[in-house]
């Protein structure tokens, strides 16, 4: 006996699963003039309309990270040039 014939007589319908869609990412669009690209698109070459680059800025670093990088000292020569303004 199968699961049809046990529920004929009993009035209940089995509901049938949906189809499950793709995943749907939001159109991206280019920076310069606004045609769509593609998320992977963006990373790979530049705009094939106006060449601007669509890569996302890298994030800042924290002070934290900055923070052993140090300046070189100046030498005297340079320190009396920046004081006068030359």
């Amino acid at each position: 006996m199968n699961i049809k014939e046990a529920l004929q007589g009993t009035g209940i319908e089995l509901v049938k699963p949906r189809k499950q869609r793709k995943a749907w990412k939001r159109p991206l669009n280019c920076h310069g003039c606004g045609r769509f690209i593609s998320w992977d698109g963006r990373f790979l070459n530049n705009c094939r309309n106006c060449g601007a680059s669509n890569c996302p800025d890298p994030p800042a670093l924290p002070a934290s990270a900055t923070a052993h990088m140090k300046t070189p000292p100046m030498s005297a020569a340079l320190r009396v040039a920046v004081h006068q303004g030359v």
